[in-house]
């Protein structure tokens, strides 16, 4: 989320805006969109009656309040709207470099999990958990896998499953279990499938575990702190999945029980 009265300072709009305030002369205010003032400058006995919104695309996300209308009023907004793009553009840029950062990270912490000698099946299922949960910064991680009819919790990270089996095509996990697409939930409360919850959850993801394309299992990882999920972190967790499915496609699925 952009901060209006940082991008004031650090790009020093205000400075800019008190000089033309100074040669006008005229009163300025700011107000973001939580109706809080985050630039207010008078020189001019004048009141800044005038009110223009300040907008980023079909957002509204604050208001101009000037004393003067007309050519000063639109050159100053120009101004803010210019820089807000601006910064916008160099928030994206900074979030699609940190993504690409994460990414590498994960996949050398991966890698240097496999390149490690000795380790058993259940060192190399937990210490993979363990590096979801550290990750996403999350409460609780769990595998499943399909048995028969059912699919199982076979192995979590961090709370015991309030419910560790489920059938397939039955609640949440079941049905993923059955589809051919994993999802994110952000709001799984709502969700229809959501029958005998596992976590106490405010988000949640399923991936599914495919083996020669079919389905063997579900890696489930959920949050408790309100935060939801973004399209970044799907795409981040597909790569545990296909971890998982790769270790899966080596070892017997028996092994793992």
């Amino acid at each position: 989320m952009l901060d209006l009265k940082k991008i004031l300072i650090n790009t020093q709009l205000d400075e800019k805006i008190k000089i033309l305030a100074k040669m006008v002369p005229m009163s300025i205010n700011i107000i973001w969109k939580n109706d809080k003032t985050v630039f207010s400058f008078s020189n001019s006995d004048k009141e800044p009656l005038f009110n223009s919104p300040i907008c980023l695309g079909n957002e509204k996300i604050g208001k101009l309040q000037i004393s003067e209308d007309g050519d000063i009023k639109d050159f100053i907004l120009l101004l803010i709207n210019s820089t807000l793009i601006k910064e916008k553009q160099i928030s994206e840029i900074n979030e699609q470099v940190l993504s690409l950062y994460n990414e590498l990270n994960l996949l050398y912490s991966l890698s240097s999990l496999k390149a490690r000698k000795g380790y058993s099946i259940k060192e190399m299922i937990d210490s993979l958990l363990e590096i979801c949960a550290n990750f996403f910064n999350i409460e609780n991680v769990s595998l499943w896998l399909i048995v028969g009819d059912t699919v199982d919790c076979t192995k979590y990270k961090g709370t015991r499953p309030r419910r560790d089996s489920f059938k397939l095509g039955h609640g949440f996990i079941g049905d993923i279990a059955c589809s051919t697409t994993s999802e994110m939930v952000n709001a799984p409360i709502k969700d229809t499938r959501w029958e005998g919850d596992v976590y106490p959850t405010t988000s949640a993801m399923a991936l599914l575990l495919k083996v020669c394309r079919n389905n063997k299992g579900i890696l489930y990882l959920s949050r408790q702190d309100g935060k939801p999920w973004k399209t970044k972190d799907f795409k981040l967790s597909k790569v545990f999945a296909y971890q998982f499915s790769q270790e899966m496609e080596a070892i017997p699925t028996f092994m793992w029980q």
